[in-house]
């Protein structure tokens, strides 16, 4: 690990989408947080650490427009968080399903498309001086860094979900396809890396040392443990929470074992340039 980097969890202590170097926050930059749910813990946490900076939330669900009503008012949130509802993605579509496609499918009809969207590039363009970017976006991930051919943000904290899989109900049985693959993951954290990006924190088997042998980053190791219950469920829906239905993808169990949970990043000119 480079020493001039600074780790630090921000918000709930749940993944290295929350991990990233705070002091490296700029003073009235804006703090890009797409995927929402009902935690704006990490969010409330980077108002309160600088008082000059804007978060920009992005979530178009229910649930997510809820608790930013029941949080708005808040001291720290007052004119200074922004509340986009709407999904980003990576294609021209104005309107989509919820999520990303890895779960589309089974909270929607297909035909008929839910929830506004917006476009990386025109996020981007709208919010230039941006410290942050945390995605966290159920497998619309993959979409959005294959449109881009560029990125200009000083951290960057992705969450991966090739382990979730798109499926739909078929007479009395799911049936499930495996949208992406652990190497889809590594493929676009390699993109991001061209773009001039050190990989500086993972969660992540130990397998993830066979695709990136020479890191010497931050690992979490995500225990192997954690993915028993989700292999028992071969042909099942496995269920987060309460409503939401995230499908753990039993085609492509194998994965399972080369899980890639989170990344963070950051420029590496920024580090470069430390005293």
């Amino acid at each position: 690990m480079n020493s001039k980097i600074n780790l630090s969890f921000i918000g709930v202590d749940n993944g290295a989408s929350l991990i990233m170097d705070a002091s490296r926050v700029r003073d009235n930059s804006y703090i890009l947080s797409m995927g929402l749910r009902d935690d704006f813990s990490f969010d409330g946490e980077m108002l309160k650490l600088n008082d000059t900076v804007k978060v920009v939330g992005f979530d178009p669900t229910e649930v997510s427009r809820d608790t930013y009503n029941r949080l708005k008012d808040l001291p720290h949130m007052q004119n200074r968080f922004i509340y986009e509802e709407k999904a980003v993605v990576g294609s021209s579509l104005k309107k989509v399903n919820f999520g990303g496609p890895a779960i589309s499918a089974l909270c929607v009809d297909q035909n008929n498309p839910k929830f506004d969207a917006v476009n990386i590039h025109d996020v981007l363009e709208k919010y230039p001086n941006t410290s942050v970017l945390k995605m966290d976006i159920e497998g619309s991930e993959f979409e959005i860094f294959e449109s881009l051919s560029n990125l200009n943000v000083d951290q960057l904290l992705v969450g991966w979900h090739h382990w979730l899989a798109s499926s739909k109900y078929s007479g009395n049985h799911w049936e499930y396809d495996c949208d992406y693959t652990a190497e889809d993951t590594v493929k676009y954290i390699k993109k991001i890396q061209s773009f001039g990006y050190e990989l500086i924190h993972v969660v992540a088997t130990e397998e993830f040392y066979n695709w990136f042998p020479n890191w010497e980053g931050s690992l979490v190791n995500y225990p192997a443990k954690a993915y028993q219950s989700h292999k028992s469920l071969a042909s099942e829906r496995y269920l987060f929470g309460d409503s939401d239905s995230f499908i753990c993808n039993p085609a492509c169990q194998e994965l399972i074992d080369k899980k890639i949970l989170e990344t963070a990043f950051i420029r590496s000119d920024l580090i470069a340039s430390s005293p």
